[in-house]
């Protein structure tokens, strides 16, 4: 990797996150936005590894900057969505996926994490038909199906969320 190369301390601290070496991935996040303050990917891939560590406020903070950079990132909006689902403020979770699907329709993670903020706000009426369209435009991913099935397991519809939690387990 060139050592000046924001891009490459970006993807290396996503990896470590990955491998859950949290110190690592915070120190290749930093470099590669000390590198270059406006690589918005970079903001975007800090603010949700903040996030899931339970930074929130500062993880609100960096997606912030990052739609600041670019507003009409559909990438922003939907990591923005996250860390606010991860915050457990799930209407601005939800409006956030909507205005990533607002400029991207087709992204199927924003779609994707729309129905898991539908559900975690334990709206199931509408998020299983958000999570089932998900998985039309995903030939039925794994992560798409399993996320399809706990939003019906937590509906108490067990039937449908045990048959989904066997197509998960043949296709993992």
């Amino acid at each position: 990797m060139l050592p000046n190369l924001p891009e490459g301390h970006g993807t290396t601290g996503f990896a470590h996150w990955c491998r859950w070496e949290w110190a690592a991935a915070e120190q290749s996040f930093r470099r590669a936005l000390e590198l270059n303050p406006l690589y918005v990917q970079g903001r975007c891939w800090r603010a949700y590894f903040l996030a899931a560590i339970g930074r929130h406020a500062e993880a609100l903070a960096e997606v912030e900057r990052a739609l600041d950079l670019d507003p009409v990132s559909h990438y922003a909006h939907m990591i923005a969505g996250e860390v606010f689902r991860y915050a457990r403020r799930y209407d601005e979770a939800i409006a956030s996926q909507r205005r990533a699907l607002g400029i991207h329709p087709d992204f199927a993670l924003a779609q994707l994490f729309l129905g898991v903020a539908l559900t975690g706000a334990a709206r199931y009426d509408v998020a299983e038909p958000v999570l089932d369209a998900a998985l039309k435009g995903t030939g039925r991913s794994p992560l798409f199906v399993g996320c399809a099935g706990a939003a019906r397991a937590l509906a108490g519809r067990r039937q449908q969320a045990r048959e989904m939690l066997d197509e998960y387990s043949v296709a993992a």
